[in-house]
């Protein structure tokens, strides 16, 4: 971190043995994600950016060896006034592989809180979100 800029970096690669949306003929045999996050905090502000990148390669009776992706970005805003923190968010998923479906899987969501501190240790928070996803007839809100 330098003068309230910040930037993180993570990484998972998985083996997975195991059901995929708790359909018994359809597996994960390797899970990847790649998170990037960079931003700005200080006493009172806090803003940061985000892109993610994950992929999965399934194997099974009903999609053997496919491989589904998506690409995310999301922003962060919060600002601190006294006990009270408000935050919103809104994060966009690009048009991901999603082994040979022709529907439209982007989705935008919007999440808006804000966290109340009772003491230094004890703090409550309370949000609301809203998702749409796809276009068209594929579209889910």
């Amino acid at each position: 971190q330098y003068a309230g800029l910040f930037q993180r970096y993570g990484e998972g690669t998985k083996k997975i043995e195991g059901y995929l949306y708790n359909i018994p003929s359809l597996f994960v045999e390797k899970l990847q994600v790649h998170r990037l996050v960079g931003g700005y905090v200080n006493n009172a502000l806090y803003a940061s950016v985000a892109a993610q990148q994950q992929d999965a390669k399934l194997y099974g009776t009903q999609r053997a060896n496919s491989h589904n992706s998506q690409t995310e970005v999301a922003a962060t805003v919060a600002y601190r006034f006294g006990n009270v923190t408000p935050r919103v968010s809104y994060a966009h998923g690009f048009k991901g592989t999603v082994d040979s479906a022709n529907h439209d899987n982007t989705y935008d969501q919007v999440v808006v809180g804000a966290e109340y501190d009772f003491s230094k240790r004890t703090s409550a928070l309370v949000s609301a979100g809203w998702l749409q996803e796809g276009k068209g007839a594929d579209k889910i809100v």
